[in-house]
């Protein structure tokens, strides 16, 4: 199992985990950096990641070449771990998770040396009235409000992750993600190096790779980009 270390409050754990692998790059050992409050946390696109007290962030490494595989793992993982504990979220391509059409949880890989680190941020009790007004209307959490079950939640999750991350288990990642992606069969507005386009999404590859059908009917796979939903279901 790995070494664990815990905040009450970070900068960011992925930060916080790449300055630890910056030390020591040849030979990592596992480790696991948990906070319950971030204060620069950062998503895709070195977007700002609201990081408030009533959540649990969590940052991994593992030695990978690709980003993608590993980041779905993260959502099945994470997916699950929430299951756990009584929520069944859905997955949007590539790497959030969505629970009564509101993101609940946000995944972030990131390269560093030969190691990909997964950053994990769960919106458990935060209330709509704590996140910054512009993503009001877009972010939610598992159980708004509920403080006094705070403790015991982050506990539950926690273990989860790092269950199902660091001990042997058969589960057909990409299965499980299949099933799980609201994202497939829908409409999207895809945003993808300065360009705008819309298109039919058809279906996935097994590398994570979304495979789109343009206004021409032509397919085509996408594996990176922003997307907008047109069809949300």
């Amino acid at each position: 199992m790995p070494r664990i270390i815990k905040y009450e409050k970070t900068s960011s754990t992925n930060s916080v985990l790449k300055d630890l692998i910056n030390k020591n790059p040849i030979d990592f050992p596992d480790t696991v950096v948990i906070s319950y409050k971030q204060t620069e946390g950062r998503g895709r696109l070195k977007r700002v990641f609201s990081s408030p007290e009533g959540g649990l962030y969590v940052s991994l490494c593992f030695k990978e070449n690709s980003i993608a595989f590993p980041t779905a793992t993260a959502a099945v993982y994470s997916m699950l771990a929430i299951a756990n504990i009584g929520i069944q979220t859905k997955i949007k391509w590539l790497n959030d998770l969505y629970f009564n059409n509101k993101k609940v949880c946000g995944i972030l890989a990131e390269k560093v040396h030969s190691y990909v680190i997964i950053g994990i941020g769960i919106n458990i009790t935060t209330e709509t009235s704590e996140f910054p007004k512009e993503i009001q209307d877009k972010a939610g959490s598992l159980f708004p409000g509920e403080k006094s079950r705070l403790k015991e939640l982050r506990n539950s999750l926690a273990k989860s992750l790092i269950d199902f991350f660091y001990q042997k288990n058969s589960l057909n990642i990409f299965s499980l993600y299949k099933e799980n992606c609201f994202t497939l069969n829908s409409t999207i507005t895809v945003n993808s190096f300065d360009k705008t386009y819309e298109a039919e999404v058809v279906g996935i590859n097994q590398n994570f790779e979304l495979l789109i059908k343009d206004s021409k009917n032509q397919v085509h796979t996408l594996s990176t980009g922003e997307i907008i939903l047109n069809q949300p279901r």
